[in-house]
């Protein structure tokens, strides 16, 4: 007799453009612009095309929406409220600096970004992702780069989470700088009533920006788990769930779809000229989302463009 085994697929739509910091370890750093035949930017609902195909074929409940920082996407609000009335649970990973006001964004263009209904927009999200990487400016800013005062602007977007009751989890990108700082930036977080889970993920040196300045942010495993792990036994009892993420184990698991819809590794820009990407608003690629093989092979090899 056989037996359905439950297929999952890490979806992240990168679709912000631009970001309202510049971070030297980020991993995505050229794949939120990279545009190699002038697409134009992909639309929602050529995205839930996408959604309720791959829906139609694997157990597909949740998508993360990031960037560069998703709140530059223009088609965001119609976006997420599409995925809620699909049945996805939509996990949207920002900074947070346009639910404030309106903002200028600083990598890799400068733009003005007006002010995002919070209010609005957080009834169709199922839980929003903020990151904060230290307990004052000097750690946050080795990290983070062009923006003043951030602990003060996060404390404020965490405020305004509460306010709305709601579900926010925080992302800690754990690096050399703020190796020491964790409990403190996790009792910061307690302040807030809202906050449902931390996640601490090690720096892993993936993408052409990342890797450039490994030897600046790495740290060991070792060092990662030894420090997490006091945390975890420490707040055990913590209505917080404390989270910790490897390097090991979040390899080829992930598909990412930029503005332009075209999907892809996050290692793509490591290889050569040679490596090909794909889009989503080609049907071939529908096919490939089943198979472990032929899912490997999008990272791997994308597809060619002249089959769109």
């Amino acid at each position: 007799m056989s037996v359905n085994k439950k297929i999952y697929r890490n979806i992240s739509l990168s679709l912000g453009k631009e970001c309202f910091v510049f971070c030297p370890g980020c991993y995505n750093n050229k794949i939120i612009y990279h545009n190699p035949l002038n697409s134009p930017v992909v639309s929602a609902d050529e995205i839930m095309a996408f959604v309720k195909k791959v829906k139609d074929q694997i157990d597909l409940s949740e998508i993360t929406i990031s960037g560069g920082d998703p709140l530059t996407y223009e088609h965001l609000s119609e976006l997420v409220a599409k995925l809620k009335a699909l049945g996805i649970f939509v996990k949207l990973d920002t900074l947070g600096t346009a639910f404030l006001a309106d903002s200028q964004s600083v990598f890799p263009e400068v733009n003005l970004y007006k002010k995002v209904d919070f209010e609005q927009l957080a009834k169709n999200v199922g839980m929003i992702g903020i990151p904060l990487d230290g307990s004052t400016d000097e750690i946050i800013g080795k990290f983070r780069t062009g923006r003043k005062n951030l602990l003060d602007e996060t404390k404020r977007i965490l405020a305004l989470t509460e306010k709305y009751h709601a579900a926010t989890g925080i992302n800690v990108v754990v690096n050399k700088f703020n190796l020491d700082d964790l409990e403190n930036i996790f009792l910061i977080v307690a302040q807030f009533s809202n906050i449902q889970k931390i996640q601490f993920f090690q720096f892993c040196p993936t993408g052409c920006l990342a890797k450039a300045h490994r030897k600046t942010f790495e740290i060991s495993e070792e060092d990662f788990l030894h420090r997490t792990d006091y945390l975890q036994q420490k707040y055990a009892d913590h209505p917080i769930k404390i989270e910790r993420k490897p390097c090991a184990g979040r390899g080829n698991n992930y598909l990412f779809i930029n503005q332009f819809g075209i999907a892809y590794h996050t290692d793509i820009f490591e290889q050569s000229d040679k490596a090909s990407t794909g889009n989503i608003i080609n049907k071939k690629i529908y096919g490939n989302i089943k198979n472990e093989k032929e899912f490997a092979n999008i990272f791997n090899n994308g597809l060619k463009r002249n089959d769109i």
